[in-house]
């Protein structure tokens, strides 16, 4: 099939009913509902943009199974160049959605690619799983299918692992195997997106306990399977917003789910890791995921980042503050954390590493660099945007009482900017900085920045804990033996 198209992505959609539940309605056609439209349109444009000749050859590379052009997101990267085709496809994607979609189809292409690259994970549980997880990968790569993944259980007691909480499968876990599968029963979260996607794949972040076996699998299941319910968080948006008023909530809202498993048969060749804790607990530290999957989400965060420094760099202007010494310190904060970012991926596209199977991938430390700092300096830099904007973020009128007959001109008279700033053109800017500042969405977009890559402090212990600093270290043992010769 090669790659789709948006019109062609609405399609599937809508052939496949699901099991959704938002709001208290229960829906099972997404295409066409209100609180989808916006998030299936703009998915619908990224798979679009495969097609248009100023991004097709970058976007898409020959299938090695079939000839046809597929999503640059698949491509196991075997040189240089490759690292800089993926990273100019997640750019263009990252670009096309000024990086407030986390959870766009380059992302879980990458997961999956990266899985396939690591198949001595796989071979734990036999040649088998390897073999399923390899016609997986080419199967979703072949129809161009858009992803979506739950990995951790529902909040409940934190303090007890899957296997010990109060009811058996509060943690979704399997409760039965069969000829045809296994029978999946429980919870899991956070499956964004899940709405509208095609597949769900399942699998664990590391810290299973050895009890946890009946716990410990990884597969994929169509959403539209028997017993899969997805139950969506309260939305942000409804559908209701304008495009002036929100212009960043009324089209890039995603949906954000638990889905429950009731009694979900997985078919065996969808079955990927299996009563294996050691496998599942590998599977993210082990694999090139961290490698590839970091690299994705490193070239969305530097759009993200960068379109709130540039918001609070125009909201500055705007009303002049820029002249100010203590304005310009906090802009001057903003665009360092921009570019240390920055930085950091493009030391980590320099150094490429190339192992002995000819894999290449992204140089690891500088990526843990950016997940590290992301989280610290995304939500720094909305804060400055909102103590910029003050109390002007608060007092903007809505786009129909600027087209007011009685209230019009006056809006038009007092809500000006500074030099020719057009009334219009001010509220407009501030309604960005409202999005990303203090609407629900903006307050979604901080909590994801913070999370999306798990427990802040646990991912610096971990980097410590996998650092190799013989560099530092020699030359701590350089300073201390100069000294004693001096």
């Amino acid at each position: 099939m090669a790659i789709r198209t948006g019109q062609e992505y609405q399609q599937g959609l809508s052939k496949n009913p699901r099991d959704v539940w938002i709001n208290g309605e229960h829906i099972t056609n997404v295409v066409g509902h209100p609180i989808f439209t916006a998030s299936i349109k703009e998915i619908a444009k990224l798979y679009d943009l495969q097609h248009d000749p100023k991004f097709h050859d970058t976007m898409t590379f020959k299938s090695p199974t079939t000839g046809d052009p597929v999503a640059t997101g698949f491509l196991p990267p075997r040189s240089g160049n490759d690292i800089k085709k993926r990273s100019d496809t997640f750019r263009i994607i990252a670009n096309a959605t000024f990086g407030m979609m986390g959870r766009t189809q380059d992302y879980l292409s990458t997961m999956l690619m990266s899985f396939a690259e690591s198949p001595h994970l796989f071979d734990k549980c036999g040649p088998e799983y390897t073999k399923r997880l390899t016609s997986y990968f080419e199967y979703v790569r072949e129809n161009d299918l858009f992803l979506t993944h739950a990995l951790i259980p529902p909040q409940s007691d934190r303090t007890k692992s899957s296997s010990k909480q109060e009811e058996e499968f509060l943690h979704m876990g399997v409760a039965e195997e069969t000829n045809e599968g296994v029978i999946i029963r429980g919870a899991r979260m956070l499956a964004t997106l899940a709405p509208v996607a095609d597949e769900l794949l399942v699998y664990s972040l590391p810290g299973l306990k050895a009890e946890d076996v009946k716990h410990s699998i990884m597969f994929s299941i169509p959403v539209d399977s028997k017993g899969l319910k997805i139950i969506c968080r309260r939305p942000y948006s409804t559908g209701q917003h304008n495009i002036f008023d929100h212009p960043l909530a009324a089209r890039y809202e995603e949906s954000d789910a638990v889905v429950v498993f009731n009694d979900v048969l997985v078919p065996w060749d969808r079955v990927f890791i299996y009563n294996d804790v050691d496998a599942s607990n590998d599977l993210y530290t082990k694999s090139f995921v961290r490698q590839h999957a970091a690299h994705q989400t490193a070239v969305r965060g530097v759009a993200k980042i960068s379109l709130a420094v540039g918001t609070a760099i125009h909201l500055a202007r705007s009303i002049k503050i820029d002249q100010f010494l203590g304005v310009q310190e906090k802009l001057g904060k903003c665009i360092s954390a921009l570019e240390m970012i920055k930085g950091c991926l493009l030391a980590a596209e320099t150094n490429v590493v190339t192992n002995e199977k000819g894999q290449v991938y992204c140089a690891l430390e500088p990526l843990l660099a950016i997940r590290n700092f992301m989280p610290r300096a995304y939500p720094e830099v909305i804060d400055i945007l909102r103590e910029l904007g003050a109390g002007g973020l608060t007092m903007n009128p809505s786009k129909d009482d600027i087209d007011s007959g009685e209230i019009g001109p006056d809006i038009l008279k007092y809500y000006v900017g500074a030099g020719d700033m057009s009334a219009p053109d001010r509220i407009a800017l501030f309604n960005l900085a409202w999005d990303l500042t203090g609407d629900a969405f903006g307050m979604r977009q901080l909590q994801y920045e913070r999370y999306y890559s798990g427990d802040p402090m646990r991912n610096l212990a971990n980097t410590y804990l996998g650092y190799n600093g013989d560099d530092c270290l020699n030359l701590v043992e350089e300073a201390l033996e100069s000294a004693k010769h001096n």
